[in-house]
């Protein structure tokens, strides 16, 4: 759910890196910032609620019910009901967002890093099996 408002507030993921494996090691440390000038215009609420979504240790993050009864869900759910309209760079960020394929493509990367190596020899023989012209 923090990554998730994270790219809605900002448009980008918060665990950056130029490579896959940087992006890997930034999400097992972490590793974020508001160093983006988009943050100037985020208020201190809504960043105190991503820090406790992005929470790294999972004893230590916020559950569900509280972050729904965070100050910020709160003054958003009071915005709601004044008829106030959402930004238009929020849904050009979600956009975007869903457009990009970085995330997935990191996503499977970590995942298969993960796979232990005698499952992964079973995964090879079965795709070659299935591989019957040979393209891969």
């Amino acid at each position: 759910m923090g990554v998730v408002l994270f790219i809605m507030l900002s448009g980008k993921p918060p665990f950056g890196g130029k490579t896959n494996k940087e992006i890997i090691d930034n999400v097992l440390k972490g590793t974020y910032s508001y160093s983006n000038p988009v943050w100037e215009n985020i208020s201190d609420t809504a960043k105190d609620l991503i820090d406790k979504l992005l929470e790294r240790e999972a004893d230590m993050r916020i559950t569900a019910e509280d972050a729904y009864n965070h100050p910020w869900i709160s003054e958003q759910k009071d915005k709601e009901f004044q008829n106030v309209n959402i930004s238009q760079d929020v849904f050009i960020n979600m956009t975007n967002y869903m457009n990009s394929l970085q995330l997935k493509r990191t996503t499977l990367s970590f995942i298969a890093s993960r796979i232990p190596e005698d499952q992964i020899t079973a995964l090879r023989q079965a795709f070659s099996k299935m591989d019957t012209n040979g393209d891969g």
